[in-house]
This record gives C-alpha cells, structure tokens and sequence, in this order.
C-alpha cells in the first residue's frame, strides 16, 4: 500500500489505461523490431544466421510462442516488474531448445554465491524449484545491485496509486 492507503499491484496497475497503453505500445513495438544475431569478428562482427540459437530466438523460442510472442512477454515483464526469467531447455547434449518464460512475481530469491547467481522459482502448485545461473535467461532492467532489477511499478507507486485515488473520490 502507498501512504494514501491504495494498495497498488501490478495486476492493479494495469487496469489504468495509461500503464495498459505503455506497456503494451512499448512490448509490441520492440517485438515488432527485426531480431539478429551477431558474430564478434577480429575487427567489428558479421550477422550469423547459422547460429545454433538464432533460430531459436528469431523465430520460435518454445513450441508454444512465437519469436514476437516471446519478445513481448519478456519486455512486458521488465516493463512492469524490472525482470524478466526465462528458464532454458537443454537437449540431450546440452544445447538450449527452448527458452520458457517465468513469471517475475514468482521468483521467490535471486542471489549470488560462489557458484554465480541462484534462483528460486514458485511453481503454480506453490512448490520450489532451485534453478541455477546457467538455467535462467535473466534480462534485468535498470538495477541498485546488479543482480535484480528495480520494479517500475513500485518505484513509481505514489504516481501510479494517484488515478486510483481520484477515481475513489468521484464515486
């Protein structure tokens, strides 16, 4: 709750038109944005399409998404709670198939230890699962520490919960 006493949630802030309007202009907009993958040369790069993951993620990053699909998740995530997870499927010898997004208000715990960073993940049964740096497809927003980005929403909650307050007062 903000100091006015409006409780303000993602969820909640979404259902204001502005936030709805932002998120989703600026999630299609760069999901929209031609995705390529580069190789660094001695001098410069070159684009590779012959990358093991670009197809992967130029054009379909899980068996139920495609690339533009994907994108806008993982940039409405970041939009609205500074992180976006996506836990990576390995094959049999070891290369990532399949990226699978993680909803950011169920990662329980991201720290650092002398392994690299560590993971734990609320599944939607309410059990735990330990995921480990090399699991994780992590993009952070704007960041304190370096390891978890800073929430848009509840960096701006005062101005977000001030509609709501409005609202109140016209009923």
């Amino acid at each position: 709750p903000t100091a006015a006493g409006v409780n303000v949630t993602v969820g909640g802030s979404l259902r204001l038109a502005a936030v709805w309007a932002c998120v989703r202009g600026l999630s299609q907009t760069m999901a929209s944005l031609p995705l390529v993958v580069y190789e660094r040369m001695e001098r410069g790069k070159r684009r590779a399409p012959e990358h093991p993951l670009y197809e992967l993620l130029h054009s379909q990053p899980n068996p139920l998404m495609t690339s533009y699909e994907w994108r806008q998740v993982l940039v409405g995530h970041q939009a609205l709670w500074g992180n976006s997870y996506n836990e990576i499927e390995l094959n049999g010898a070891g290369r990532p198939v399949a990226l699978w997004p993680l909803r950011p208000d169920r990662m329980i715990e991201v720290r650092r230890t002398a392994n690299g960073l560590r993971y734990v993940y609320e599944l939607p049964d309410g059990n735990r699962v330990a995921l480990a740096e090399d699991q994780v497809f992590h993009v952070r927003g704007l960041s304190g520490d370096g390891v978890v980005g800073y929430s848009p929403i509840t960096m701006t909650r005062p101005a977000v919960a001030v509609p709501r307050l409005k609202s109140r007062s016209a009923s």
